[in-house]
């Protein structure tokens, strides 16, 4: 029996499409994929009810062209395995990457570059931040609606390829009332939460109390694209939801690697 096509306009990493696909809940099983520039065919040994194919669907539009990294451990010619410590790739180096904002507060947000031999400050451009009214949908930009702002939303997206380890969440001191922190990566595409369930800062002592930070290290590295497989896979966004027009500080340090060039 011929194999059973369907076509979808869609960059994929076959491997790593396979993978998914074969780890769903879909019943007929997979022939072959082929990949091309601008789109991929996904075939199948039978046609999909309208539930399976429903399921294709959502992992295609789900799916991140990147390539299965883990290909097994490398051993020698004895078959015992070989360890190579290796943090990143060549000519790319650790970073710290800060961004500090305060909520309800237009132009707050200090994400800046140092030259060291000149000492010029310049803005990188990774971060913004928008503020909304208790609605949800309108957005406020002006100084004296700051007093009605309930959400406020920090969105962080770097120009470069990297490869994010984890990031850590600090505050100067605690807020009085509830603040409920949420961080997405890929809003509106894949809505991937890094925070799930909601962060309540009012939990969590400040600096000044002597507390550490709110802290996700991810223990190895993810490569993310800045281009590929869309504009803003790399893009993170963090939503706080508080009183109206609460002022509350807060700084992310973010842990990644990236080309020195």
């Amino acid at each position: 029996m011929a194999s059973v096509k369907y076509t979808y306009a869609k960059i994929v990493a076959p491997d790593t499409l396979e993978f998914q696909i074969r780890q769903s809940q879909i019943k007929v099983a997979l022939d072959n994929i082929t990949a091309r520039s601008t789109d991929c065919d996904v075939s199948f040994k039978q046609t999909l009810d309208s539930n399976d194919e429903s399921i294709l669907t959502a992992i295609v539009n789900a799916h991140l062209a990147i390539p299965l990294l883990y290909q097994g451990e490398p051993t020698d010619m004895d078959g015992a395995k070989i360890q190579r410590p290796k943090a990143a790739k060549a000519g790319w180096a650790n970073q710290l990457h800060a961004v500090t904002f305060k909520t309800s507060t237009l132009e707050s947000v200090n994400n800046k570059s140092l030259n060291p031999v000149t000492r010029v400050l310049a803005n990188l451009g990774f971060a913004t931040l928008k503020f909304y009214a208790s609605d949800k949908t309108t957005e406020l930009t002006a100084q004296q609606d700051m007093a009605n702002v309930c959400y406020t939303v920090l969105d962080w997206k770097v120009s470069h390829d990297m490869e994010i380890v984890g990031g850590s969440f600090y505050q100067a001191d605690r807020p009085e009332t509830d603040i409920w922190m949420y961080t997405h990566l890929a809003p509106g595409i894949l809505n991937y939460p890094f925070i799930q369930g909601g962060v309540n800062l009012r939990m969590i002592g400040g600096a000044a109390s002597g507390s550490g930070p709110i802290d996700n290290d991810g223990k190895v590295a993810k490569f993310l694209s800045a281009t590929q497989p869309f504009v803003g896979a790399n893009l993170f966004r963090s939503t706080f939801i508080h009183n109206a027009g609460v002022q509350h500080e807060g700084m992310f340090l973010f842990k990644l690697f990236k080309s020195v060039t």
